[in-house]
């Protein structure tokens, strides 16, 4: 199979994968909504806010540095020290993040001004370390030529896990089992990955660390691990300003209207595929390749995604109704809700993919710093300003600003012009079509309403206009983008 085939082939499966796996776990938020009373889903989305900044701090930045590390170095048996050393660094982080969750799960729990957190957090302080490690399995499967293998493993364990959560929810809505059942189905995932990974390529030490091989390692990642934990702390920075002034139910509110919706799966499974060769054509100065590849990235990325977002925009009540049901639909949270998936429009590329590929991770910690220090200083006077829609705004705007510098600086590293890479007409003409799109479809909901009363078939019907008016008018673009790429 030619590399283009192959790429085109991993970005199918992992795009199939990634769209049922996000939408099992969008089943699981749509169970959850219904079946907890607010107050239980405001607790149960604090621990997981929790987690995700002692997973990211606590992965060393080390998910990259698999990447990096074994599409780099060619020698097989020096590689192989490089990969041990990694997954070894990454459990000892593991065992730091245990230690620490331990200790201070009360004084956690008191910061979010909720006992009811101390208990979860000491049964979840397993957590961190099985996720981290599980996720260094992900791109050395993908860098083997397995990507259609994690794929569907990630599938089963993700349809095994809304399955298990949600009947627990149902059944007994204990917030304690919940969180045991996903300890335990990560220890079964962990065990799946190694074991298969031992059976097709090599077994993986977890305790093996070369103190030579660990200073490359960590020279790479630590840059990567603070633009990583920067950038965790800017997604959440408006969730802990929510969780700080307003209360718990409040916080259930604002945590579903702000969770990224499953729209960028086609997106991230590109990049995903599509990292290992821009390593590969970086380092050997392919750059006419590396510039083709880049434009036509962008232009899929931006028209695959945004037609998604802005008919998310709007058909917002409608969405919120069917994802959470009518207890979390207000004015204040459908604002949330729109803001959030503009913010959503920002992802249809990852900016930081030149200075990762070129080995430059020390700017990618700069912009994700800049990016956390402008959302840190709009945050609280923005909530103060507009009330809770004020931190999702501040997101927005500290989003563009680093974007756009991220990308300034991605153009210098490859010594290309802005205008090789990406018409800025085009895309605002593609911006431009999809508001008149959504602004006629909503017009045409004004009549809609009065015949047709199910919020399901409106919001079918609605999804089903837009992308139909969206992609015939774009069909031949689209088409020739695709033909291009091959």
């Amino acid at each position: 199979m030619g590399i283009m085939k192959k790429l085109g082939f991993d970005t199918a499966v992992l795009s199939f994968v990634r769209v049922m796996t996000m939408l099992v776990n969008v089943i699981q938020t749509m169970v959850l909504s219904r079946t907890l009373t607010k107050n239980q889903y405001g607790t149960y989305s604090q621990v997981l806010l929790v987690l995700q900044f002692f997973i990211v701090f606590f992965s060393l930045g080390l998910e990259n540095a698999v990447n990096y590390f074994y599409n780099s170095v060619s020698n097989v048996k020096k590689r192989n020290i490089y990969i041990n050393t990694v997954f070894s660094l990454s459990f000892l982080g593991g065992l730091t993040a245990l230690s620490f969750l331990l200790l201070f799960s009360r004084p956690i729990a008191l910061g979010f001004a909720n006992s009811q957190m101390t208990t979860l957090i000491i049964i979840v302080s397993l957590r961190p370390l099985l996720q981290n490690l599980i996720t260094l399995y992900q791109p050395l499967f993908i860098s083997c030529g397995d990507a259609k293998l994690i794929a569907l493993m990630n599938l089963g364990i993700s349809i095994l896990q809304v399955s298990v959560v949600s009947g627990l929810s149902i059944g007994y809505k204990d917030l304690g089992l919940i969180f045991g059942v996903l300890i335990f189905l990560d220890i079964l995932q962990l065990v799946c990955f190694s074991g298969i990974f031992k059976k097709r390529y090599n077994k993986i030490s977890f305790i093996n660390v070369k103190n030579d091989y660990s200073k490359d390692i960590l020279k790479y990642s630590v840059p990567v691990i603070v633009a990583s934990s920067v950038s965790t702390l800017f997604i959440n920075m408006d969730k802990l300003t929510i969780s700080g002034v307003m209360g718990i139910e409040d916080y259930a509110l604002y945590s579903n209207m702000a969770k990224e919706l499953p729209l960028t799966f086609i997106t991230n499974a590109i990049t995903t595929v599509f990292i290992p060769l821009v390593i590969q054509y970086i380092n050997h100065n392919e750059l006419d390749k590396f510039k083709i590849f880049w434009s036509k990235y962008l232009e899929i990325g931006y028209l695959m995604l945004w037609p998604f977002c802005i008919s998310a925009i709007t058909l917002a009540p409608e969405l919120i109704k069917f994802l959470y049901s009518e207890r979390y639909l207000s004015n204040e949270g459908i604002r949330v809700f729109i803001i959030y998936n503009i913010l959503l429009m920002f992802r249809f590329t990852y900016f930081g993919l030149v200075p990762t590929a070129k080995g430059r991770t020390d700017i990618v910690m700069k912009y994700s710093i800049i990016m956390c220090v402008i959302n840190a200083v709009l945050n609280y006077p923005l909530f103060r300003l507009i009330g809770m829609c004020g931190p999702a705004v501040a997101s927005v705007i500290s989003m563009a600003i680093s974007d756009i510098l991220y990308f300034r600086v991605s153009i210098k590293l490859v010594d290309l012009k802005i205008k090789e890479i990406v018409s800025v007409k085009r895309m605002l003409f593609t911006l431009f079509e999809l508001i008149v799109i959504g602004a006629g479809i909503r017009l045409l909901f004004l009549p809609m309403n009065m015949f047709i009363k199910s919020n399901i078939v409106l919001l079918i019907v609605g999804e089903t206009l837009f992308c139909i008016c969206f992609y015939i008018l774009n069909f031949n673009r689209i088409k020739r983008l695709m033909v291009d790429v091959k």
